[in-house]
Protein backbone atom coordinates (compact mmCIF):
# COMPACT_ATOMS: atom_id res chain seq x y z
CA UNK A 1 0.00 0.00 0.00
CA UNK A 2 1.49 3.25 -0.85
CA UNK A 3 1.37 6.01 1.61
CA UNK A 4 1.47 9.99 -0.64
CA UNK A 5 4.41 12.31 0.51
CA UNK A 6 4.66 15.90 0.41
CA UNK A 7 6.90 15.81 -2.18
CA UNK A 8 5.13 13.82 -4.56
CA UNK A 9 2.21 16.17 -4.70
CA UNK A 10 1.50 18.36 -7.58
CA UNK A 11 -0.71 21.66 -8.22
CA UNK A 12 -1.87 23.62 -10.80
CA UNK A 13 -3.77 25.82 -11.86
CA UNK A 14 -6.38 27.43 -14.97
CA UNK A 15 -8.48 29.73 -15.45
CA UNK A 16 -12.14 29.31 -15.65
CA UNK A 17 -14.44 30.22 -18.23
CA UNK A 18 -17.42 29.76 -16.09
CA UNK A 19 -17.90 29.95 -12.75
CA UNK A 20 -17.56 26.02 -10.90
CA UNK A 21 -16.78 24.47 -14.20
CA UNK A 22 -12.68 23.56 -14.98
CA UNK A 23 -11.96 24.63 -18.47
CA UNK A 24 -9.90 21.67 -18.95
CA UNK A 25 -6.72 21.44 -21.13
CA UNK A 26 -3.56 22.01 -19.36
CA UNK A 27 -2.44 23.68 -16.16
CA UNK A 28 -0.24 26.15 -15.28
CA UNK A 29 1.95 24.35 -12.41
CA UNK A 30 1.91 26.18 -9.32
CA UNK A 31 5.59 26.00 -7.14
CA UNK A 32 4.59 25.90 -3.54
CA UNK A 33 5.92 25.15 -0.03
CA UNK A 34 2.74 23.52 1.39
CA UNK A 35 -1.23 24.12 0.86
CA UNK A 36 -4.43 22.97 2.63
CA UNK A 37 -7.17 23.45 -0.03
CA UNK A 38 -10.07 21.06 1.50
CA UNK A 39 -13.44 20.56 1.09
CA UNK A 40 -16.73 20.88 3.80
CA UNK A 41 -19.99 19.08 2.83
CA UNK A 42 -22.38 20.96 6.03
CA UNK A 43 -23.71 17.68 7.35
CA UNK A 44 -27.82 17.93 8.42
CA UNK A 45 -28.12 16.21 11.55
CA UNK A 46 -32.17 14.53 11.42
CA UNK A 47 -33.57 15.36 14.43
CA UNK A 48 -37.10 13.10 14.29
CA UNK A 49 -38.16 12.00 17.83
CA UNK A 50 -37.44 8.17 17.97
CA UNK A 51 -37.62 7.54 21.59
CA UNK A 52 -34.09 6.55 21.51
CA UNK A 53 -30.53 8.83 22.11
CA UNK A 54 -28.80 7.82 19.37
CA UNK A 55 -28.08 10.35 16.27
CA UNK A 56 -30.21 8.50 13.40
CA UNK A 57 -29.08 10.45 10.10
CA UNK A 58 -26.86 12.73 8.38
CA UNK A 59 -28.06 14.34 5.50
CA UNK A 60 -25.24 16.22 2.86
CA UNK A 61 -25.41 19.91 2.71
CA UNK A 62 -23.66 22.52 1.18
CA UNK A 63 -20.49 22.34 -0.64
CA UNK A 64 -17.66 24.83 0.69
CA UNK A 65 -13.42 25.06 -0.38
CA UNK A 66 -11.19 27.00 1.78
CA UNK A 67 -7.20 26.46 2.57
CA UNK A 68 -4.06 28.22 2.10
CA UNK A 69 -1.34 28.24 -0.24
CA UNK A 70 2.31 28.97 1.03
CA UNK A 71 5.44 29.68 -1.12
CA UNK A 72 8.32 31.60 -1.15
CA UNK A 73 7.66 34.67 -3.37
CA UNK A 74 9.54 35.03 -6.61
CA UNK A 75 8.84 36.56 -9.89
CA UNK A 76 7.23 33.99 -11.68
CA UNK A 77 4.16 33.87 -13.65
CA UNK A 78 1.80 31.94 -11.02
CA UNK A 79 2.57 34.63 -8.17
CA UNK A 80 1.62 37.26 -10.91
CA UNK A 81 -1.52 35.62 -11.61
CA UNK A 82 -2.33 35.16 -8.12
CA UNK A 83 -1.49 38.21 -6.62
CA UNK A 84 -3.49 39.85 -9.92
CA UNK A 85 -6.30 37.99 -8.67
CA UNK A 86 -6.14 39.18 -4.64
CA UNK A 87 -6.05 42.54 -6.10
CA UNK A 88 -8.92 42.06 -8.84
CA UNK A 89 -7.21 43.78 -11.77
CA UNK A 90 -6.43 42.35 -14.91
CA UNK A 91 -5.94 45.12 -16.94
CA UNK A 92 -3.28 44.50 -20.07
CA UNK A 93 -3.04 47.93 -20.50
CA UNK A 94 -1.44 48.09 -17.77
CA UNK A 95 1.29 46.04 -18.40
CA UNK A 96 3.02 45.42 -15.03
CA UNK A 97 1.19 47.91 -12.49
CA UNK A 98 -1.83 46.98 -10.87
CA UNK A 99 -3.83 48.40 -8.05
CA UNK A 100 -7.19 47.62 -6.51
CA UNK A 101 -10.28 47.32 -8.92
CA UNK A 102 -13.39 44.97 -9.16
CA UNK A 103 -12.44 42.31 -12.07
CA UNK A 104 -12.78 38.61 -10.71
CA UNK A 105 -11.47 35.74 -12.02
CA UNK A 106 -12.17 32.28 -10.85
CA UNK A 107 -9.62 29.11 -11.13
CA UNK A 108 -9.62 25.36 -11.01
CA UNK A 109 -6.95 24.00 -8.58
CA UNK A 110 -5.69 20.42 -9.34
CA UNK A 111 -4.03 18.62 -7.03
CA UNK A 112 -2.41 15.31 -7.87
CA UNK A 113 -0.88 12.70 -5.38
CA UNK A 114 1.48 10.83 -7.50
CA UNK A 115 2.74 8.53 -5.26
CA UNK A 116 -0.67 6.44 -4.60
CA UNK A 117 -0.72 4.32 -7.68
CA UNK A 118 -4.60 4.33 -6.84
CA UNK A 119 -8.14 5.63 -7.33
CA UNK A 120 -9.60 8.70 -6.42
CA UNK A 121 -5.74 10.47 -6.37
CA UNK A 122 -6.31 13.47 -8.02
CA UNK A 123 -8.47 16.39 -6.88
CA UNK A 124 -10.22 19.18 -8.44
CA UNK A 125 -11.34 22.36 -6.65
CA UNK A 126 -13.15 24.55 -8.76
CA UNK A 127 -14.85 27.92 -8.05
CA UNK A 128 -11.71 29.57 -6.47
CA UNK A 129 -10.75 32.95 -5.66
CA UNK A 130 -8.07 34.18 -3.77
CA UNK A 131 -9.66 35.78 -0.65
CA UNK A 132 -6.74 36.52 1.35
CA UNK A 133 -2.85 37.70 0.49
CA UNK A 134 -0.23 37.13 3.31
CA UNK A 135 3.31 38.64 2.50
CA UNK A 136 6.10 38.22 5.31
CA UNK A 137 9.30 39.55 5.29
CA UNK A 138 11.91 38.30 7.78
CA UNK A 139 15.67 40.09 8.06
CA UNK A 140 17.40 36.34 7.52
CA UNK A 141 15.52 33.67 4.80
CA UNK A 142 13.23 33.63 2.24
CA UNK A 143 10.14 36.21 1.71
CA UNK A 144 7.01 34.01 2.10
CA UNK A 145 3.81 34.41 0.27
CA UNK A 146 -0.08 32.98 1.36
CA UNK A 147 -2.56 33.26 -0.54
CA UNK A 148 -6.16 32.48 1.01
CA UNK A 149 -8.49 30.41 -1.10
CA UNK A 150 -12.13 30.28 -0.71
CA UNK A 151 -13.90 27.94 -3.61
CA UNK A 152 -17.39 26.36 -4.63
CA UNK A 153 -16.63 22.53 -4.53
CA UNK A 154 -14.45 19.67 -5.42
CA UNK A 155 -14.54 16.55 -7.61
CA UNK A 156 -12.24 13.11 -7.22
CA UNK A 157 -10.78 11.72 -9.96
CA UNK A 158 -8.68 8.12 -11.28
CA UNK A 159 -6.46 10.01 -13.89
CA UNK A 160 -4.70 13.29 -14.10
CA UNK A 161 -7.42 16.34 -14.65
CA UNK A 162 -4.29 19.09 -15.53
CA UNK A 163 -3.55 18.00 -18.91
CA UNK A 164 0.33 18.12 -19.32
CA UNK A 165 0.65 20.60 -16.81
CA UNK A 166 2.94 23.40 -17.81
CA UNK A 167 6.38 24.20 -15.89
CA UNK A 168 7.00 27.17 -14.77
CA UNK A 169 9.82 29.11 -15.33
CA UNK A 170 12.45 28.79 -12.73
CA UNK A 171 12.95 31.83 -10.38
CA UNK A 172 15.18 32.64 -7.39
CA UNK A 173 13.06 33.44 -4.69
CA UNK A 174 13.52 36.54 -2.99
CA UNK A 175 15.23 36.78 0.89
CA UNK A 176 14.79 39.66 3.11
CA UNK A 177 18.36 40.66 2.00
CA UNK A 178 16.84 41.71 -1.05
CA UNK A 179 13.98 43.46 0.22
CA UNK A 180 13.99 47.61 0.80
CA UNK A 181 11.40 49.21 2.82
CA UNK A 182 10.61 52.86 2.85
CA UNK A 183 9.10 54.52 4.97
CA UNK A 184 8.59 58.40 4.39
CA UNK A 185 5.83 61.06 4.61
CA UNK A 186 3.07 61.07 1.96
CA UNK A 187 4.08 62.42 -1.17
CA UNK A 188 7.30 61.93 -0.81
CA UNK A 189 9.44 59.82 -3.62
CA UNK A 190 12.42 58.95 -1.94
CA UNK A 191 14.57 55.30 -3.04
CA UNK A 192 16.48 55.07 0.49
CA UNK A 193 15.21 52.34 2.91
CA UNK A 194 15.05 52.11 6.32
CA UNK A 195 17.78 50.78 7.85
CA UNK A 196 16.18 49.34 11.87
CA UNK A 197 13.70 47.31 10.49
CA UNK A 198 13.39 43.70 11.44
CA UNK A 199 10.43 42.50 9.95
CA UNK A 200 7.76 43.23 8.18
CA UNK A 201 4.18 41.55 7.20
CA UNK A 202 1.67 43.06 4.26
CA UNK A 203 -1.68 41.43 4.15
CA UNK A 204 -5.05 42.00 1.47
CA UNK A 205 -8.21 41.20 2.54
CA UNK A 206 -11.30 41.33 -0.01
CA UNK A 207 -14.11 39.73 2.17
CA UNK A 208 -15.53 37.06 0.09
CA UNK A 209 -18.01 34.56 1.55
CA UNK A 210 -19.30 31.63 0.00
CA UNK A 211 -23.00 32.47 -1.31
CA UNK A 212 -26.12 30.08 -1.82
CA UNK A 213 -29.77 29.66 -3.29
CA UNK A 214 -32.33 27.15 -3.16
CA UNK A 215 -32.45 24.35 -5.33
CA UNK A 216 -28.35 24.08 -5.40
CA UNK A 217 -26.08 22.52 -3.17
CA UNK A 218 -23.11 24.32 -4.69
CA UNK A 219 -21.97 28.35 -3.61
CA UNK A 220 -22.52 30.73 -6.27
CA UNK A 221 -20.28 33.14 -6.79
CA UNK A 222 -20.95 35.94 -3.96
CA UNK A 223 -20.67 39.43 -3.21
CA UNK A 224 -16.79 40.86 -3.50
CA UNK A 225 -16.05 42.88 -0.09
CA UNK A 226 -14.65 45.92 0.78
CA UNK A 227 -10.21 45.52 -0.14
CA UNK A 228 -8.93 46.16 3.60
CA UNK A 229 -4.76 46.54 3.10
CA UNK A 230 -3.05 46.46 6.19
CA UNK A 231 0.39 45.37 7.73
CA UNK A 232 2.78 45.78 10.64
CA UNK A 233 6.48 45.67 11.26
CA UNK A 234 9.05 46.07 14.00
CA UNK A 235 11.71 48.02 13.85
CA UNK A 236 15.09 48.81 16.62
CA UNK A 237 14.22 51.66 18.91
CA UNK A 238 16.24 54.47 17.18
CA UNK A 239 14.08 57.25 17.90
CA UNK A 240 10.42 58.56 18.59
CA UNK A 241 9.40 58.72 14.86
CA UNK A 242 7.41 55.67 14.71
CA UNK A 243 4.99 56.56 17.68
CA UNK A 244 5.26 60.40 16.49
CA UNK A 245 3.39 59.51 13.67
CA UNK A 246 1.40 57.18 15.26
CA UNK A 247 -0.20 59.77 17.63
CA UNK A 248 -0.40 62.63 14.91
CA UNK A 249 -2.08 60.51 12.78
CA UNK A 250 -0.10 60.90 10.17
CA UNK A 251 0.06 59.96 6.44
CA UNK A 252 2.67 58.40 5.91
CA UNK A 253 3.94 56.41 2.49
CA UNK A 254 5.43 52.77 2.79
CA UNK A 255 6.70 51.03 -0.43
CA UNK A 256 8.24 47.69 -0.43
CA UNK A 257 10.81 46.86 -3.02
CA UNK A 258 11.96 43.06 -3.72
CA UNK A 259 14.75 42.46 -5.90
CA UNK A 260 15.69 44.98 -8.50
CA UNK A 261 15.50 45.64 -12.16
CA UNK A 262 13.16 42.88 -14.89
CA UNK A 263 13.44 40.72 -11.79
CA UNK A 264 12.21 42.38 -8.70
CA UNK A 265 8.54 43.72 -8.02
CA UNK A 266 7.42 46.35 -5.73
CA UNK A 267 4.21 47.03 -3.54
CA UNK A 268 3.60 50.71 -3.13
CA UNK A 269 1.28 52.10 -0.58
CA UNK A 270 1.46 56.08 -0.60
CA UNK A 271 -1.37 56.91 2.02
CA UNK A 272 -0.82 54.58 5.47
CA UNK A 273 -2.16 55.60 8.83
CA UNK A 274 -0.11 53.97 11.56
CA UNK A 275 -3.06 52.57 13.60
CA UNK A 276 -0.94 50.79 16.95
CA UNK A 277 2.80 51.01 18.34
CA UNK A 278 3.91 49.04 21.05
CA UNK A 279 7.32 49.19 22.85
CA UNK A 280 8.42 46.42 25.21
CA UNK A 281 11.44 46.47 27.45
CA UNK A 282 12.63 43.55 28.68
CA UNK A 283 16.12 42.75 29.97
CA UNK A 284 19.54 43.67 28.31
CA UNK A 285 18.50 43.46 25.02
CA UNK A 286 17.72 45.73 22.10
CA UNK A 287 14.41 47.25 22.32
CA UNK A 288 11.73 47.05 19.32
CA UNK A 289 9.26 49.31 18.20
CA UNK A 290 6.19 47.29 16.45
CA UNK A 291 3.60 49.41 14.25
CA UNK A 292 0.75 48.27 12.92
CA UNK A 293 -0.31 50.34 9.56
CA UNK A 294 -3.50 50.52 7.59
CA UNK A 295 -3.04 51.67 3.51
CA UNK A 296 -5.87 54.10 2.67
CA UNK A 297 -7.23 55.59 -0.80
CA UNK A 298 -6.32 59.05 -1.77
CA UNK A 299 -8.45 61.71 -0.29
CA UNK A 300 -9.96 62.64 -3.93
CA UNK A 301 -10.32 58.91 -4.84
CA UNK A 302 -7.87 58.98 -7.58
CA UNK A 303 -4.77 57.02 -6.45
CA UNK A 304 -5.17 53.61 -4.91
CA UNK A 305 -3.90 52.69 -1.24
CA UNK A 306 -2.00 50.19 -3.42
CA UNK A 307 -0.01 49.76 -6.67
CA UNK A 308 1.45 46.29 -7.38
CA UNK A 309 4.66 46.63 -10.22
CA UNK A 310 5.55 42.93 -11.15
CA UNK A 311 9.09 44.31 -13.04
CA UNK A 312 11.09 47.45 -11.81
Amino acid sequence: MAIATGQMQTLSLKEESTYGTSAGGNFLTVEHNSNSLALTINQLEEATLRGTREVNELIAGTHAVAGDIQANLSQQATHITLIQAALCDHTAANTNQFSIAGERKTYTFAREFTDMGSTDDNQLFLGCEINTLGISVPADGFVGVTYGIIGSTMTSHDSSEDGDATAVTAKVPYRGSDATIIVENAGGSSSTGQTIITNFELNIENGLENSYVVGNNKSTQGALGKARVTGSFTAHLTSGDFVARFLSATDTRIKLLLGSGATGMSFEMPRCRFTNTATEAGGEGMIECAVEFTALQSTDAATSCITFDSAL
